[in-house]
């Protein structure tokens, strides 16, 4: 009878330890995908998704926080019950997730100042000539180093386009739909730039939660996002920020 009544309080009181497991939820600032709103709401294409999921899925959140890219990547790597968006899946990262999605899709293009008539790339290959600026850690670089173009790293996106505007790299290699929401967040005139080459188009964004995040909650929220899919509101969110 001891026997069973120790065993019945073991289940009680881990059953109450997993009711009350909740997740942290790493941004990276990635207008329009995600962002913060001047009341510091977060904000976006892919948080409007993640807020669904955590919603329907009754997931409880302990905090969302907005970082450096390399800081969100790291500590969504290493710490258990930790979520992170918006994630290119590409095979050296695939074992290191739960990935759930994709999400959106991704255009990298290569960008300079339409005053620079200098600039001219027909192929990955005429990119070396020029002085590259992308993000450290991010899968822009390593298209980069695949290519084996040198690039100046920066530890946000927005800095790349201060340093094309001040004549300090001839390129940045971006997200088409995120560098015109960035140029706009920092006030600049989007007119003033060029897209001029499509460095890759296979890939996509996803979400994707630390390995040992519990698995009931993995797959509470797969299961909302299938559920977005079928009932069409994955695809209505998207058209929004298209």
């Amino acid at each position: 009878m001891k026997k069973f009544n120790l065993i019945f309080v073991l289940f009680f009181f881990t059953s109450i330890l997993n009711a009350q497991e909740k997740i942290t939820i790493w941004v990276e600032n990635f207008p329009p995908l995600s962002y913060k709103d001047e009341s510091g709401n977060f904000k976006g294409m892919i948080t409007e998704i993640v807020q669904f999921l955590i919603k329907d899925s009754n997931v409880q959140v302990s905090n969302w926080i907005m970082a450096p890219w390399a800081r969100a990547f790291t500590e969504t790597k290493y710490s258990a019950n930790t979520l992170l968006y918006s994630v290119v899946r590409k095979p050296d990262r695939e074992d290191l997730f739960y990935w759930i999605g994709p999400v959106s899709s991704r255009y990298m293009y290569f960008f300079k100042l339409r005053s620079r008539t200098d600039i001219s790339v027909n192929s990955i290959n005429d990119v070396k000539k020029y002085q590259v600026g992308t993000v450290y850690k991010t899968a822009a670089n390593d298209f980069l180093i695949k290519h084996k173009i040198k690039a100046q790293l920066a530890p946000r996106f927005n800095m790349n386009i201060l340093k094309l505007l001040a004549g300090r790299i001839d390129l940045v290699l971006d997200s088409d739909i995120a560098f015109k929401s960035r140029v706009k967040e920092l006030d600049k005139d989007y007119l003033k730039f060029d897209k001029i080459f499509l460095a890759d188009s296979s890939k996509k964004y996803y979400i994707v939660l630390n390995k040992n995040t519990d698995t009931q909650i993995v797959n509470a929220l797969q299961n909302s996002f299938e559920k977005m899919e079928r009932k069409g509101l994955l695809k209505t969110i998207q058209k929004k920020y298209r």
